[in-house]
């Protein structure tokens, strides 16, 4: 006896629900690698200093020092000077690593939805089979779209009316013995990041 029935699909996929009522589009590929891959990144100028003007330490923070680290962040090189301070250190890159995070979800949904377009990379990086290309637009956009990267962080975004998931990695390498995954409720329209440690 079966005990269910397995339907393979292309990449990319579509589903409509309720007739043509909710369309999800199903998309798996490493897009926010390919996009680093050919970001142009602009570093910031250094504002210059009057002859007369002599450039002082900065004060320190009671207890603590000040450290300057030069992260990059989409199209920008930015230089942040951050107090440590003991135990302030994790909190402060957890929200500088959440701020990154979602910057770069908002990129890449930006780009592909803005484009219409699932590759919106140029031929030469990325050829396309023109008989099967008009599998990879977006117009009009979808109810929800889920764009399968396991190298982007997990995000679930609402765009231009679109709902916009990644799942990330069902096992980051950040989390160890967790799991997680984004369950999408039809009624909301609504996708919600799930986490279960194992």
């Amino acid at each position: 006896k079966a005990l269910g029935e397995a339907i393979w699909s292309t990449n990319p996929s579509r589903l409509a629900l309720f007739g043509p009522v909710q369309e999800i589009v199903l998309f798996r590929d490493n897009i926010s690698s390919r996009l680093r891959r050919n970001a142009l990144r602009f570093a910031k100028l250094e504002p210059e200093t009057e002859p007369n003007q002599t450039v002082g330490p900065s004060p320190v923070p009671e207890g603590g020092k000040v450290t300057e680290e030069k992260r990059v962040e989409g199209d920008l090189v930015q230089e942040i000077a951050e107090p440590t301070m003991p135990g302030s250190k994790a909190k402060a890159s957890a929200a500088t690593n959440t701020t990154f995070d979602s910057r770069m979800a908002r990129k890449i949904v930006k780009t592909v939805l803005d484009q219409g377009h699932l590759s919106p990379f140029p031929l030469s990086m990325r050829p396309v089979l023109w008989d099967y290309g008009s599998s990879l637009n977006l117009y009009p956009l979808p109810t929800a779209i889920v764009l399968m990267d396991p190298e982007s962080p997990s995000f679930a975004i609402t765009y231009e009316g679109c709902h916009a998931m990644n799942p990330g990695c069902l096992v980051p390498q950040a989390k160890r013995g967790s799991a997680q995954w984004i369950e999408f409720d039809v009624r909301t329209k609504r996708g919600k990041l799930r986490e279960a440690r194992f």
